[in-house]
């Protein structure tokens, strides 16, 4: 449990702060896995653009709250398969259910530094 516990610290400290209050050891490395996934518009991972509100985890079943940077993003759909697929790779994990949730609005204050870094790399400023 201490390895999950510094992860969840270590995250918690690279996130802004309304996604970092979520970050739990229990969904740590949930988490990190999904800090493979990556916007496929924006070669930046999703956890780091601010794109997962909350990760919640009862045994072997994973919920996921992601919201978009709009109602319009044409890569819902793959981001919500990416989601699922990565997570089922966890080998403490059967099933994955990803939820839009609209009720948290995506702005670019919930963009981690390190997304942040990321995007100025390929060019992009906010």
């Amino acid at each position: 449990m201490a390895v999950c516990e510094a992860i969840a610290e270590r995250l918690r400290n690279m996130q802004s702060a309304d996604v970092a209050q979520k970050i739990r050891p229990e969904t740590a490395t949930l988490w990190e896995a999904l800090r493979e996934v990556l916007d496929p518009e924006i070669p930046v991972n999703i956890v780091d653009l601010g794109l997962i509100c909350d990760i919640r985890r009862l045994d072997g079943s994973v919920e996921v709250d992601v919201t978009f940077t709009s109602t319009a993003c044409p890569a819902v759909t793959i981001i919500k398969e990416d989601i699922q697929k990565r997570l089922l790779k966890e080998s403490d994990v059967a099933t994955v259910h990803v939820e839009e949730t609209w009720e948290v609005s995506w702005t670019a204050a919930r963009i981690s530094g390190g997304g942040r870094d990321e995007m100025k790399r390929y060019g992009i400023t906010l």
